[in-house]
């Protein structure tokens, strides 16, 4: 995936652990050696960068933050 692809590498390792592999922050966080809340923070940024990326090629719309 090209939205990947285009991730810094410690954000792509952290969405691959955590999405792929299915670890959790805590054992993420051992395997590369940095504390939760970086983890957690990468997380956050890799979900946002790989959103935006797949907006602006089309293939997500825009996020709706609408409660129903």
């Amino acid at each position: 995936n090209m939205a990947l692809e285009e991730l810094r590498d410690e954000y792509r390792e952290c969405f691959i652990l955590f999405y792929q592999t299915e670890l959790g922050c805590a054992e993420i966080s051992e395997v590369m050696g940095c504390p939760v809340g970086t983890v957690k923070s990468r997380l956050h940024r890799a979900r946002h960068q790989v959103a935006e990326r797949l907006r602006r090629r089309g293939v997500a719309g825009e996020p709706s933050h609408e409660l129903q």
